[in-house]
């Protein structure tokens, strides 16, 4: 059954790559000059590119200047592939057993849109309200190694005791999964672009909500759907809206959702809000080149690293 999902801050893309973590991701405001006031303050009007009029929610991307600094999809099915086989070595090593086959949904799967700035998927809206749709695939229905391949995963026993030897065999401290991370991601998350990724992600959205245009684009929005019969003065409080927070939708909260995604469009809300944070989040980026340019780095031989684990027979 979907669950709450409450909107989300991190970017969706990026929060698995920033974190490694996604989230993405998962996962990062500044203004044009330095003053303390502009600091503190709400950002001032900038002029901006006008967002493409009448995008319809079908067509429209939320996709963020920072993306640019987190993995993909595909870079992270990747990763996620060549963990699983260095598992499978590893445990294979140590005890000549071979792991349950295991596979990483394709990067094209299906995935719902960030929440970012709330529902903007109708489909979803139609069929779930605010809930989040199940999820093709989890862990939990992935095959489950038998005891002894736990063991030797984790690099503990089952009475959570540190794992040392097998058979002869010196065991990885902390498992074949932490042998098989390392190898992989080597000193990736002490990359300082972490951090400031992650700041700029949350300090752009909050800068982003002190604007003045995305307020007016809420003000529209809310009288959007007061015409609809709701009535929320922003689409994070109709999301948080305590009559939709259990798994079990009703017809009223579906409604409510299709009401929201309907008026996010009509008054190009999206578009407005997108097109201020990425102005914000460009600002920052360029304050902080360095750090961030030295995270992609690390994450194109993390890239690197899992293809020659995966091109060896």
């Amino acid at each position: 059954m979907p669950m709450k999902r409450s909107t989300a801050l991190l970017v969706t893309a990026g929060a698995t790559a920033l974190a490694v973590s996604v989230s993405v991701p998962l996962v990062r405001s500044l203004n044009d000059t330095d003053s303390p006031a502009r600091e503190t303050g709400a950002p001032a009007e900038r002029t901006l590119a006008p967002a493409p009029s009448g995008t319809p929610a079908k067509d429209f991307v939320l996709s963020l200047p920072l993306a640019a600094y987190s993995l993909t999809r595909e870079q992270q099915v990747l990763l996620d592939r060549a963990q699983i086989r260095l598992q499978e070595t590893c445990v294979r090593r140590l005890s000549s057993s071979d792991l349950p086959p295991r596979e990483v949904p394709d990067a094209s799967a299906a995935v719902e849109p960030s929440r970012r700035y709330g529902i903007v998927d109708m489909e979803s809206a139609k069929r779930y309200g605010y809930q989040s749709p199940d999820t093709p695939s989890s862990t939990a229905s992935l095959p489950r190694p038998n005891e002894t391949q736990a063991m030797l995963l984790s690099g503990r026993t089952s009475a959570g005791k540190a794992l040392k030897t097998y058979k002869g065999h010196a065991v990885p401290e902390g498992g074949c999964n932490a042998e098989s991370r390392d190898a992989i991601y080597k000193d990736h998350d002490k990359e300082p672009g972490i951090a400031v990724a992650q700041q700029i992600d949350i300090d752009s959205y909050k800068r982003s909500l002190q604007d003045s245009r995305v307020s007016a684009a809420f003000s529209d929005w809310s009288r959007c759907m007061k015409r609809a019969g709701y009535t929320y003065e922003s689409p994070m409080k109709v999301a948080d809206d305590p009559e939709f927070a259990d798994a079990n939708y009703s017809k009223r909260e579906r409604s409510v959702a299709v009401a929201d995604v309907t008026c996010k469009f009509e008054v190009r809300l999206p578009q407005t809000w997108i097109a201020v944070e990425s102005a914000i989040q460009k600002k920052m980026i360029e304050r902080r080149q360095s750090a961030l340019t030295h995270l992609s780095e690390s994450q194109k031989l993390m890239v690197q690293r899992a293809r020659r684990v995966l091109a060896e027979k």
